[in-house]
């Protein structure tokens, strides 16, 4: 069957100038698919370490793939928040806007055994946090379902019972927390890494962190 725009003569839809793919892969199988068809990247950075050692596997990836890791796009994908002078990692503002990604790690750690690991690593033992939030992943139902429940609020919010497992300590290792000198920084250190986008993800009710963000953005 032929299909086709029917009036692309009225410019209502851009149909002359490529539209770039990007691709979310955190896995070796997505990152060789994002490298075969020389999509950009999508990387969910947490730390700047681990930033590094993810760009230096996936250029490799995109070496054997025949490509040059210069000419590729990468996006380092984030949440987190500028601290005031003075305010605590865990003040309701940090954990408003960056505690739905150390939930998610967290997710991810509970989860790890079944559905693979998003490879994010921290210097800190949080396993008390995994343990306590087993516990609420055991309870949940259906059984053959928990991923559902487990997932609610997935990058938007903390769920109720997450709230005290989010401590500032994971919050300072797992996410783009910090003061404006220090956000610019590591964003500068990511692009020195290669990184050609930074993205931070404001979630739903903290929309004033586009000004926060947009401040540290100018200030590079």
């Amino acid at each position: 069957r032929k299909i086709g725009f029917v009036n692309p003569e009225l410019g209502l839809i851009n149909i002359d100038d490529p539209i770039p793919l990007h691709i979310s892969a955190f896995g070796p199988k997505m990152r060789k698919m994002t490298a075969e068809l020389n999509a950009g990247w999508i990387n969910f950075v947490s730390a700047v370490p681990g930033a590094q050692t993810d760009i230096t596997t996936m250029n490799e990836t995109r070496k054997a793939a025949g490509l040059d890791p210069a000419a590729c796009k990468t996006m380092g994908l984030t949440l987190g928040c500028e601290l005031r002078n003075g305010e605590a990692y865990d003040s309701p503002r940090a954990k408003a806007q960056a505690g739905p990604a150390v939930a998610m790690i967290i997710h991810n750690m509970v989860e790890m055994s079944e559905r693979g690991d998003l490879g994010i690593t921290t210097d800190n033992d949080f396993g008390e946090a995994v343990a306590a939030y087993r516990r609420f992943y055991d309870s949940y139902e259906p059984k053959d379902a928990r991923y559902l429940a487990l997932h609610s609020g997935h990058l938007l919010f903390l769920k109720p019972e997450e709230e005290p497992l989010i401590t500032g300590d994971m919050i300072r290792d797992l996410t783009f927390t910090a003061t404006a000198p220090e956000l610019r920084e590591r964003i500068r250190a990511l692009q020195d890494m290669g990184y050609t986008q930074f993205t931070v993800q404001v979630v739903e009710g903290q929309e004033d962190a586009l000004d926060d963000w947009a401040g540290v953005i100018e200030g590079l």
